[in-house]
């Protein structure tokens, strides 16, 4: 339903939408670089989390060096009772230059809205997590993040990500 209500304009068409507003990320000062591709979900998610980060990692291989020198990947956990270390590795199996974040539950509070988040355990204990599954597009200026665009996953429309990378500074 969240996505619907933000993707229910021309915005469709591209895959994504424009939001180009400054964001408060402090767990993202982990990166040095000028342009932050972001996802969210959680470790062990092969549903959903898995095929999207392998989508990012064949679109992150197709970008010139030149590039993928100025972009990181990041992969935030939304499960807070994980161990600190394990996004990162699961963030690198997918390229090893990705990098894994983890959330504490302070910090997800903090950012739910900052990025219109969307997480709910299952509604069982046998089922997983329920998660948003869009895709973010940022800039780092100064140690300040912009949001610029959202996409959607169903599907990511990479060359739409990949244009916007490289027009990105």
């Amino acid at each position: 339903m969240l996505q619907s209500t933000i993707f229910g304009n021309t915005a469709l068409k591209e895959g994504k939408i424009t939001i180009d507003k400054k964001v408060q990320a402090p767990f993202l000062s982990v990166v040095d670089k000028g342009v932050v591709v972001l996802y969210f979900g959680y470790v062990g998610c092969g549903t959903v989390c898995s095929p999207i980060l392998q989508q990012l990692a064949l679109t992150y291989q197709t970008l010139e060096q030149k590039n993928r020198a100025h972009t990181a990947v990041v992969f935030a956990n939304l499960t807070p009772q994980i161990p600190p270390y394990q996004p990162h590795i699961f963030a690198s199996a997918f390229n090893k230059e990705f990098v894994g974040v983890y959330l504490n539950k302070r910090e997800l509070i903090d950012i739910e809205r900052e990025f219109a988040l969307f997480y709910s355990d299952g509604l069982t204990q046998n089922s997983q997590m329920t998660h948003s599954d869009l895709v973010y597009l940022l800039t780092k200026e100064s140690g300040e993040f912009t949001l610029k665009n959202i996409y959607t996953t169903h599907p990511l429309n990479t060359k739409s990500l990949i244009n916007d990378i490289k027009s990105a500074k």
